[in-house]
């Protein structure tokens, strides 16, 4: 009996390997797929909020300005509440104007030496102030600032002062004497340290 040769037909797509195209054999399963998790989706720093940035930045730039202002408002204040005693004329017309027109020993002792001897000119207003309400009046004082001279950290003034009377608003007295201020240049700044009456 004649064999005839086997002769393998055309292989099916059922029979090839759909991952390498290899051939297979009867009985022979597909190779897995492998499976590749799909991994979630990380949004791009684009699509993040940004107004806690935005609200760091300005309040850092409130901050700023804030300590700016304040720094320049405390240099204005301390500017202008600071007593000027830089030369011996402006501390001796301050110490006078405290002492004799705001009737303020507390703001002239800033213009005064620690242990300065101003009694006569304090008995001086306290009596002229004294007299002048006993008899219902008001007594009120002027000044002029005389000769002013220093030598190095010690420094005189003369003053010729006016004490005036008035009655309901009305000058009914007037008296000038002359008196000499005595000041030094220390702590800061110039000081009244002595005054006395010389006419």
């Amino acid at each position: 009996m004649d064999i005839e040769p086997y002769e393998h037909g055309p292989v099916s797509n059922s029979e090839q390997n759909p991952a390498n195209g290899e051939i297979m054999g009867e009985g022979s399963l597909p190779s897995p797929i492998a499976f590749v998790p799909r991994q979630p989706a990380i949004p791009r720093r684009g699509n993040e909020p940004r107004w806690p940035l935005r609200l760091a930045i300005l309040f850092g730039v409130v901050t700023v300005l804030c300590a700016g202002v304040g720094a320049v408002l405390f240099h204005i204040y301390d500017k202008a509440t600071r007593p000027d005693r830089t030369t011996p004329a402006i501390a001796v017309q301050n110490y006078l104007f405290q002492t004799l027109q705001a009737n303020n020993d507390t703001e002239a002792s800033k213009y005064a030496c620690s242990a300065a001897d101003l009694s006569p000119l304090i008995d001086f207003r306290d009596d002229a102030i004294a007299t002048a309400m006993a008899r219902g009046d008001e007594a009120g004082f002027t000044w002029t600032l005389g000769t002013v001279q220093s030598v190095g950290n010690v420094g005189t003034a003369t003053v010729e002062l006016e004490r005036d009377t008035t009655e309901h608003g009305r000058l009914i007295a007037a008296s000038t004497t002359s008196w000499s201020f005595h000041l030094r240049n220390s702590s800061g700044g110039w000081r009244v340290c002595g005054a006395h009456q010389v006419g």
